[in-house]
């Protein structure tokens, strides 16, 4: 994987990038890691494999823009220091985008685990209201030869930039509108913005792998209803910063779908609109259609390698972490 850079975001959690790094170090690819915590990690000199930035002044987004800039290959995955990537699930996707140019990200299935008292729990409840937030069993892919078409996909299957390879230079193009607008950066709204434009340049893959295994702490759980409304306040707000008609985003989908401005304004419209109106249970739940059973055989695909993951998770957290889903 000597294409890619793995790109760790850290504010104030140590432990976390130990167990990271320990983690990475047999990938094969280049790491990235932008650390924004008060004092710089005492121990990055044990990792001289690594590229460490002590960076306290920056804000999240900045240090994504910062990270993504040291860059020197063609794709790239950031991934909290509290989450891990499944290297054959990295692998398949990285694969796949060398052998589609047109696609500008590709990305697998996301299990949880919890974090509890007694350890840490895989977490397969895949059913009822829990449907969404344990197995998320990917988005379908967004592959329409139309940006309009495409962009209108998107935005209705919940995809996030997170946990999928991008490549590099169309991520890095994303960023441009919110390095224009400081409201969208400090607003936690830029996300959605660089999606938008990621996806008006290329087609989004979903691979039926294991991508990552992804962190569920407890007290983060009580704050997402809250979390939600927050962020259809801040769509609202977005909204009317960027104007009636979208205006850069307008412009941006213009320019890189070759329509017409009053067609891109109008498609900019729907898509914030969309935004704003946010997602309800009935959504989250209608877009976790991949069976258990699609996981569980993924799983078992990836046994080796999904199985040193949770021997790691084992030793880094209290006992009675299950072996298998």
């Amino acid at each position: 994987m000597k294409n890619l850079t793995i790109i760790v975001l850290v504010h104030g959690r140590t432990w976390t990038l130990k167990r990271q790094l320990e983690y990475l170090e047999d990938f094969g690819c280049r790491v990235i890691v932008a650390d924004s915590s008060q004092k710089p990690y005492a121990h990055a000199e044990q990792y001289p494999w690594i590229d460490y930035s002590h960076v306290p002044t920056l804000s999240y987004f900045e240090k994504l823009r910062f990270a993504t800039d040291r860059a020197d290959t063609d794709y790239i995955l950031f991934i909290p220091d509290d989450d891990f990537a499944v290297r054959s699930g990295v692998s398949a996707c990285l694969n796949f985008l060398t052998a589609h140019p047109s696609a500008v990200a590709c990305g697998g299935h996301i299990v949880r685990f919890d974090q509890l008292p007694t350890g840490v729990e895989i977490r397969t409840d895949h059913t009822g209201a829990n449907a969404s937030r344990h197995i998320e069993a990917t988005r379908q892919t967004i592959d329409q030869e139309s940006t309009v078409e495409r962009l209108d996909r998107l935005f209705d299957n919940l995809i996030t930039i997170n946990y999928a390879i991008l490549k590099k230079n169309a991520f890095r193009r994303s960023l441009e509108i919110p390095l224009q607008y400081s409201e969208i950066r400090i607003s936690g709204f830029w996300d959605k913005v660089a999606l938008f434009a990621l996806g008006a340049s290329g087609a989004i893959w979903h691979v039926d792998t294991i991508f990552a295994l992804r962190g569920f702490d407890h007290e983060v759980r009580t704050q997402h209803l809250g979390s939600e409304v927050d962020m259809r306040t801040k769509s609202t707000q977005m909204l009317e910063k960027l104007g009636p008609e979208g205006g850069p985003l307008a412009q941006f989908l213009a320019n890189t779908a070759g329509i017409p401005l009053d067609e891109a304004r109008a498609t900019t419209l729907k898509i914030l609109q969309r935004i704003e109106r946010g997602y309800t249970k009935a959504d989250l739940d209608r877009h976790a259609h991949a069976t258990r059973q699609m996981v569980l055989a993924a799983w078992q695909r990836q046994h080796e390698d999904v199985a040193r993951l949770v021997k790691i998770l084992s030793e880094s957290y209290p006992p009675s972490v299950p072996q298998s889903i």
